[in-house]
């Protein structure tokens, strides 16, 4: 389902740090309308491979032309979550959890994908894309699914520092 996750290594280590980002990509109704995004997530308390298995942070996002805005503060356990390197690149960084958002109209449930720098990309086979998967589960904006490149935008990782 999320072709970017698709391109994360299958036994990694060292996912557990802070995760940021923030940028556009296109709304659903078509360029140059935008949906706008930002996000700062602490992946934490290794597993014995390395995994989190606790996620804390917000990620906000707004589609304007097509009315969808919401917030996540509340996530889901660390199996969720595939987060890690892509195949061809150590630095790249891949994640996918699903969270609980709030919006004006209700709560619902969403699972929203990101892949940094160095990921190939799905829609053209280019390298250095960031892409953003977002995929609204239920609550008031159910169905609504968007995929795109980060434009004016970047997302980084931090590893954790080890004792």
């Amino acid at each position: 389902m999320l072709a970017v996750v698709g391109l994360a290594a299958a036994n990694l280590t060292g996912c557990v740090g802070r995760y940021t980002g923030g940028g556009s990509i296109d709304s659903i109704n078509g360029a140059p309308q935008k949906a706008t995004f930002g996000f700062v997530l602490d992946a934490l308390d290794p597993d014995a491979n390395g995994y989190p298995t606790n996620v804390t942070g917000q990620f906000q996002f707004n589609d304007h032309a097509a009315g969808v805005s919401f917030h996540v503060n509340q996530f889901e356990s660390a199996d969720s979550w595939a987060p890690g390197p892509n195949f061809l690149n150590p630095e790249a960084v891949v994640f996918n959890y699903i969270g609980t958002y709030t919006s004006n109209q209700g709560t619902g449930t969403v699972q929203i994908g990101v892949g940094s720098h160095d990921q190939v990309s799905p829609l053209d086979g280019s390298l250095n894309s960031d892409a953003v998967l977002v995929d609204v589960l239920d609550g008031p904006y159910t169905g609504y699914y968007n995929f795109g490149l980060v434009q004016n935008g970047i997302i980084q990782f931090k590893p954790a520092k080890s004792n």
